[in-house]
């Protein structure tokens, strides 16, 4: 199973069945299928949130230069002027207009923790 780790719980959002969470762009998008047979375990750095398991349901790429509140907001609870500083600042992915980001969104496959 791959394994998923995010810096914290952002926003909240693993306690819901289903979210978004923006990252950087795959090279290519899989295909349905494979999206649909693919269990993903996400983990918090800080164990700010029970291990859980999910599927990736969509993945939107766009560059960074089209990032908006819309995506920020749910994925991060912050603006996308606040994303950008904690991204560049955490050395996540280059912060310039041309970077290709993605909106993953995830949906549980199991409710219960997973240890």
């Amino acid at each position: 199973m791959k394994t998923i780790t995010f810096e914290t719980n952002f926003n909240g959002k693993m306690s819901n069945n289903m979210f978004i969470h923006i990252d950087k762009a795959p090279e290519v998008i899989p295909p349905r299928s494979v999206l649909e047979n693919t269990v993903i375990l996400i983990k918090t750095l800080d164990n700010s949130h029970a291990p859980i398991t999910v599927k990736v349901q969509h993945i939107y790429d766009f560059k960074l230069s089209e990032l908006t509140n819309c995506h920020t907001w749910p994925s991060h609870g912050i603006d996308n002027a606040d994303f950008l500083e904690w991204a560049n600042y955490n050395k996540k992915f280059r912060v310039d207009k041309e970077t290709k980001l993605a909106a993953y969104y995830y949906k549980k496959v199991k409710t219960s923790a997973v240890n």
